[in-house]
């Protein structure tokens, strides 16, 4: 019967193993992208939202790191609050930085309602077009790409008051991702 115990908690290990790690914190944005999963074509209908918003969150590390910044630190409650207002977006066909939605207006609002509380904040928001083909990992480089070649949202991805990033994304019925970046410090 130990036997058996045994072998069966090595078979749990090993099958659900890689499902626990979280995909924010257990990686930096090296080991991030050499993962299977972040390398894999998106499948529309199946898209792993998560997965997208870390290959996101990951590859403005990268660019942070790249220019002798530090990397941010995750914050869930700033991903809680980009992935409602990109949802919003998508749902309410609307692309900007207010919102539609009572007691979510302004970026604040929607920060506040999240309990994440600084001294300093910054929002980016992007849209993009579906493309065929395409992994988790090229499409997070591509929309974090679209962010440094917009001043203002290259200043928010640089900025040295920035310690907490939380990234939100959302795939419309017409294919089109919309995607929200909060940064607090």
């Amino acid at each position: 019967m130990k036997n058996k115990l045994t072998i069966l908690a090595l078979f749990l290990i090993s099958t659900l193993g890689g499902l626990s790690k979280n995909l924010y914190t257990d990686y930096d944005h090296r080991t991030f992208s050499k993962l299977k999963s972040v390398n894999a074509l998106i499948v529309l209908d199946q898209i792993k939202i998560n997965l997208l918003s870390a290959a996101i969150f990951h590859e403005t590390n990268a660019q942070r790191i790249k220019y002798k910044r530090k990397p941010f630190n995750y914050s869930g409650k700033l991903k809680l609050a980009a992935q409602g207002h990109s949802s919003d977006m998508a749902r309410l066909n609307f692309f900007s930085h207010t919102s539609k939605l009572k007691g979510k207006k302004s970026f604040l609002d929607r920060i506040n309602g999240v309990n994440y509380y600084g001294y300093y904040y910054g929002e980016n928001i992007v849209y993009s077009f579906s493309l065929e083909d395409q992994n988790y990992l090229d499409l997070a480089k591509h929309l974090v790409k679209l962010w440094m070649s917009s001043d203002g949202h290259r200043k928010n991805i640089l900025n040295k008051n920035f310690k907490d990033l939380g990234c939100g994304i959302y795939l419309s019925s017409n294919h089109t991702y919309y995607a929200t970046q909060n940064f607090g410090g």
